[in-house]
């Protein structure tokens, strides 16, 4: 097996943390931990599984709620709150763009955890993520 050739947190513009936990994400979708599950809409009474995964809701404590969680919302959960994703992109050029491409595809599409590991891979590698 080859060795990862990721970018650095500093090349990508992340904290070490960040950077860190997006990997274990990464290994996360690969490995077929994360299910897609359909979100319509979270209520007390959710009983989606704990290894939830939807890119089109975002989920800081994906086992506490047992709600699905995007690639942002298990980065967060994993680091138990200490990624600080939430914040750090937007779409208005202002801060981490391509974050914004990570976490925000076309949400007119349902993306599978398949998917969201090539982008992340692909961001993880180029800067950039490659949704397909």
């Amino acid at each position: 097996m080859l060795a990862n050739s990721f970018l650095s947190a500093e090349e990508l513009k992340l904290t070490k943390i960040q950077h860190r936990t997006l990997q274990q994400v990464l290994v996360m979708l690969e490995c077929g931990e994360l299910k897609h599950r359909d979100v319509v809409r979270h209520s007390e009474e959710s009983e989606d599984p704990p290894n939830s995964f939807n890119m089109g809701w975002w989920n800081s404590k994906a086992t506490e709620c047992r709600s699905a969680g995007c690639i942002a919302g298990w980065a967060d959960y994993l680091s138990k709150g200490a990624t600080h994703l939430i914040g750090t992109y937007s779409h208005d050029g202002n801060k981490n763009k391509r974050l914004a491409e990570l976490f925000h595809p076309d949400r007119a599409q349902v993306r599978t955890p398949e998917e969201a590991a090539i982008a992340l891979r692909s961001y993880l590698t180029t800067g950039k993520a490659y949704w397909a």
